[in-house]
C-alpha cells in the first residue's frame, strides 16, 4: 500500500463525512415539520425509537442486503430502494438529533445564530463518528438506530393541523 492510497482512503472518509453533516443539515432545514415530530419523538420516548430503530434496520436492512447480493437484476432494484429508504429515515432521524443538540448550544448561551447553531451540531454530530473504537462501535451504530427509530416515528405520527404547527412555532 503506498502513500498516495492511504491519502485517497482518507480523503474519502472526509468526503463521506462532510457529505453526511451537509445532508443532515440539508433535511433538518428542507423538512421542518417532520424533523420537529423526529425531534419530539426522540425527547419523549427514546427507547422506543432505538427500539423501532433496531427492528428496522435489522430486518430491512438485512432484506435489502440480501436482496442486492443475491436476487436477480429487478429484485436488486427493491434492495437499493430499501436502503435508500433507510437512509432517508436516517437522514430525517439525524436532523432531528442534529436540532435537539443545536437548542442545547443555544441554551448554554451561544451568541450564534440558529443556522450557525445547527451548523456546529451538525459538525459535532459527525465528528464523533470518526473518534476511533468509541465513535466507530459504539457510536455511529446508536446514531444510526436512534435516527432510524425516530425518522420512522416521525413518518408513522399523526399530522398535526396546521393552526396547531402554527402554535407550537
Amino acid at each position: 500500500m503506498t502513500l498516495g492510497d492511504i491519502l485517497a482512503a482518507l480523503a474519502a472518509i472526509f468526503i463521506v463525512g462532510a457529505s453526511w453533516a451537509a445532508s443532515v443539515l440539508l433535511v433538518a432545514l428542507a423538512f421542518p415539520r417532520p424533523v420537529a415530530r423526529a425531534e419530539t419523538a426522540l425527547r419523549e420516548t427514546p427507547g422506543r425509537c432505538a427500539g423501532v430503530g433496531s427492528a428496522v434496520v435489522l430486518v430491512c436492512g438485512l432484506l435489502a442486503i440480501l436482496l442486492i447480493n443475491v436476487a436477480p437484476g429487478p429484485l436488486k432494484l427493491l434492495g437499493a430502494v430499501l436502503l435508500g429508504g433507510l437512509g432517508f429515515l436516517a437522514a430525517l432521524g439525524s436532523g432531528a438529533i442534529v436540532r435537539l443538540v443545536a437548542g442545547r448550544i443555544d441554551d448554554l448561551g451561544s451568541p450564534l445564530s440558529p443556522f450557525g447553531s445547527l451548523t456546529r451540531a451538525a459538525v459535532l454530530y459527525v465528528a464523533a463518528g470518526f473518534l476511533p473504537i468509541l465513535g466507530w462501535f459504539f457510536l455511529i451504530p446508536a446514531a444510526v438506530l436512534f435516527s432510524v427509530g425516530c425518522g420512522l416515528e416521525a413518518l408513522r405520527q399523526p399530522k398535526k393541523s396546521v393552526a396547531a404547527l402554527e402554535v407550537m412555532a
